[in-house]
Formats: C-alpha cells, sequence, structure tokens
C-alpha cells in the first residue's frame, strides 16, 4: 500500500484515464467487428487505424500530464482496487484464459500503471532500505549507488523484455490457431481474444498496430538484446529467463491438468485451452534446451504419481496437450529469431 495521498487532481486524473482508456476501448471493438465480419482488408479497417493512432497518443499525453511516481501510482492502483474492482478480479493472464473481459478498461489502466511504477527505477532505488549503499560499500565495492542504480535498470528492463517476448509468442502460436481448420468453430472467439490480449497489454501494442494487428511476419525474440544493452552478465541473464518462463508455463500447465475430459464439451473450456497451449509454447521458447528437458522430465514424473493417477484416472486430454507442447518445440525454435549484438563487454 503506498503512503501517498491522493489529491483532489489525482481523482481528475483518474476520471480522465477512464475517459481516454474508454475511447480507445471502443475503436478496438470496432477494429474487432470490422475483422470479424470480413472488412479487415478495407478502407473503413485503414481509417479506424489511424485514428486509433491519435487515441493512442492523446492517451499517452494524459499520463504524461499525471506526473505519475511509484508512490502516486500505487495509490492511484489502490484506489482504483478498492472502488471499482470485484473480490473476483482475476490475475491478467487468467483474465485471457477464460476470456473474461469484464473491467478490460480499468485492467489496461491498472497495467499502465504498473509498468510506469516499475519503470520508474528511480523511485525504485529511493523505496529501498538506505543500508544497502552502505553495506555495499563496506564489502569493498566504491560505487554501490551506481552499482544498485545499473541492477535496478537491468532487472527492470529484462523483466520488461521477458513479459513482451512471451506475449508476442503468444501472439504468433494464437494466429496459428485462428487460422486451423480444425478450430473454424472457434474462429472468432480467438481473433476476439487476439484483440483483448493488445487492449490489456499495451507493452505489445505498438507492433500489433504497425502488423495490422496480427502476427509479425518476423517474430524477434528481444531480450537477449536487452541484456547486451544492459551489459547483464549472460549466466545471469539465462537464469533471470528461464526462471521467468518457468513460473509462467508452470500455472497454465497445472490448469490444463486440472481440467476434466468431460469439461471439453463446453466450448468455452476448449477456447480456454487452446489459448493456454498457445501461451506454454510461447514461455518455452524462453527456456533453454537444460531447463526444457528438466520441465518436461518434472511434468512426466507429476502425471505419474499416485495421487494424479488416482484423481484424473479417466482425464487424459489435459495431459495430451501439454506432451503436444513439449513435442512442437522443435518447430517452435524455428520461428523466431533472436536479437543480439552479437558480442559482450567484459
Amino acid at each position: 500500500m503506498s503512503d501517498y495521498q491522493l489529491e483532489v487532481k489525482d481523482y481528475e486524473l483518474i476520471k480522465e484515464l477512464i475517459r481516454i482508456t474508454s475511447s480507445v476501448e471502443k475503436l478496438y471493438r470496432k477494429l474487432l467487428e470490422l475483422e470479424l465480419s470480413g472488412k479487415k482488408n478495407t478502407t473503413d479497417y485503414q481509417n479506424i487505424v489511424c485514428e486509433f493512432k491519435t487515441s493512442i497518443d492523446e492517451e499517452k499525453k494524459v499520463y504524461e500530464k499525471g506526473n505519475l511516481n511509484l508512490s502516486k501510482c500505487g495509490a492511484i492502483i489502490d484506489y482504483i482496487a478498492k472502488t471499482f474492482l470485484p473480490d473476483n478480479f482475476k490475475e491478467n493472464t487468467e483474465s485471457i484464459m477464460m476470456q473474461d473481459y469484464n473491467n478490460k478498461v480499468l485492467r489496461r489502466i491498472l497495467n499502465i500503471l504498473k509498468h510506469k511504477a516499475i519503470l520508474n527505477s528511480k523511485s525504485v532505488k529511493e523505496m529501498l532500505p538506505e543500508e544497502i549503499p552502505s553495506l555495499l560499500y563496506q564489502i569493498g565495492i566504491s560505487n554501490p549507488g551506481e552499482i544498485v542504480s545499473q541492477a535496478i535498470n537491468s532487472s527492470v528492463e529484462l523483466n520488461k523484455a521477458f513479459e513482451k517476448d512471451i506475449l508476442n509468442g503468444f501472439i504468433v502460436f494464437l494466429n496459428q490457431a485462428i487460422n486451423r481448420k480444425n478450430n473454424e468453430a472457434f474462429k472468432k472467439d480467438l481473433i476476439c481474444s487476439k484483440y483483448y490480449i493488445s487492449f490489456v497489454n499495451p507493452i505489445i501494442e505498438d507492433d500489433m498496430m504497425s502488423n495490422n494487428f496480427d502476427a509479425p511476419k518476423v517474430f524477434y525474440v528481444g531480450s537477449r538484446l536487452v541484456a547486451d544493452l544492459t551489459q547483464t552478465d549472460l549466466k545471469l541473464y539465462e537464469l533471470l529467463k528461464n526462471t521467468y518462463a518457468i513460473r509462467k508455463s508452470t500455472k497454465q500447465i497445472t490448469k490444463l491438468l486440472e481440467m476434466k475430459d468431460d469439461e471439453y464439451s463446453n466450448p468455452k473450456n476448449i477456447i480456454s485451452s487452446i489459448l493456454r497451449q498457445c501461451f506454454i509454447r510461447s514461455t518455452f521458447l524462453l527456456m533453454s534446451d537444460e531447463v526444457l528437458s528438466s520441465v518436461n522430465n518434472e511434468f512426466h514424473d507429476f502425471i505419474e504419481t499416485e495421487e494424479y493417477l488416482k484423481e484424473h484416472r479417466n482425464d487424459h486430454k489435459g495431459e495430451e496437450n501439454v506432451i503436444r507442447c513439449f513435442k512442437l518445440i522443435k518447430y517452435d525454435r524455428s520461428i523466431p529469431n533472436v536479437l543480439s549484438l552479437g558480442y559482450r563487454k567484459k
């Protein structure tokens, strides 16, 4: 919880954010409706894309005028959560998987505020215990302030890059699912998910807009380049990347395994399964061969445990879908290009 106390101008800012975000959401709906009606390659669609760019610029200006820092972002997030959001408000990724499009305007605002708070490394540094630079100096580090700032910057930028890599991969695999013939019955729902992912995750919005709200023709993994630019130790980069991917994939694998076979009679659950598989495949792209092999082994050990077999004796679709994700990894890894400077400073 933030110690910052909201002022009258902050409440006015929140109203303005809701207004401009609602305008952006309205344009998303227009783009979605045109694509669903087969009018994506039309002048109408392109006109709305141009209008969309203008609206996004206006939205950015509203945030800029808010003079946001870590404390103010935290206070606004707390206020929105307590005032507007229901108790059953789903975590961001889970809202996508369950096609829960409620509160999407507020969700976009929260995600932007969280990114702005995290990216404000100066504010983050000020929130750290005062003893840290002193302790670093005591163990022989002559420039503790610089070290702390660099570590924060590297961590922030890499986490942002990992998130963007996974979301971009998610869109690529979702686009494949949209175009797959055996998914024809769910095509419109999957297209809805594509626009929702972009709306609530503005971190990929520029890429989506430049690709006409489709998957990019060439998919780049950019986190390695960020590691190069921030001069992050390569072993540390690999550790952070693998840890991030494991954390994101584990939840989705678990969710797939929890789904009973008879739940696949519900179209919404089938769509959720497709989305989870797309997301899992994207997380696998960030894992090293060694870590991926370890995750695969742990998964197979788990589905062979007595407890799992007892509970899921007649349920196999979930584990079959996860196994399919593992089997596709060789093909999937042939899709992206990894951006890197090609050299590293020591």
